[in-house]
């Protein structure tokens, strides 16, 4: 509803079912999009599943495992870098959504 009204949204989420991946796909079809992939090594995501405390120990490696799997991006991350940095590398890639394949610009 936001997005049809003219709303610009930032929808962040771990795609880990083919099902969630199909919808998503369908709801957003009428809208520009990028589809940007946070990559991080696993040691890194176990260790800010501990530091956070609010996610049943053991999600992170299950998630590793099945989140990029069969994912096509437009952008792909290095979610080692500085939030910052990603957040600038998204909205150079928005901006520059109409030219052709914007992989390889980015750092991952």
């Amino acid at each position: 509803a936001f997005a049809a009204n003219g709303a610009n949204l930032i929808v962040e989420h771990v795609i880990d079912l083919p099902a969630w991946r199909t919808e998503l796909t369908a709801l957003l079809k009428p809208f520009p999009t990028i589809r940007v992939g946070l990559h991080c090594p696993l040691h890194e995501l176990e260790r800010r599943e501990t530091q956070r405390g609010d996610r049943p120990i053991g999600s992170a490696r299950r998630d590793f495992e099945a989140v990029h799997h069969d994912m096509d991006y437009d952008l792909e991350l290095d979610g080692l870098l500085p939030p910052e940095t990603n957040a600038q590398f998204i909205i150079e890639a928005w901006r520059a959504r109409n030219h052709p394949s914007l992989r390889g610009r980015y750092p991952c």
